[in-house]
């Protein structure tokens, strides 16, 4: 799994891309190898904008976004959306098998 981690209007640290990258390969166990995840960290005025999208090669892509005054919460939170919107698209997958 490729993840990548970008920062806009901000400078990401290395604490905040190991947590990051961290969060992202956790949900490995929902996707193929060949699967890319982008990070996206944007500082707004007084808060930050975690932005996670999730490349699966034949499936659906998925986009998460939160805005939290902290940094690390705010990668943690869109982690658990994405988490969220891959366990749905696998039990869909699931139920609409041919028997």
């Amino acid at each position: 799994m490729n993840v990548e981690i970008k920062g806009r209007h901000v400078h990401v640290s290395e604490a905040i891309e190991s947590y990051a990258r961290e969060k992202a390969e956790h949900l490995a166990k929902f996707l193929k190898e060949d699967a890319r995840v982008e990070v996206i960290l944007d500082h707004q005025r007084e808060h930050f904008v975690a932005e996670m999208i999730v490349h699966a090669h034949g499936g659906p892509v998925l986009v998460a976004s939160v805005h939290h005054q902290q940094a690390l919460a705010a990668v943690d939170l869109v982690a658990e959306k994405i988490d969220h919107q891959l366990r749905k698209s696998k039990s869909r997958a699931k139920d609409h098998r041919p028997d």
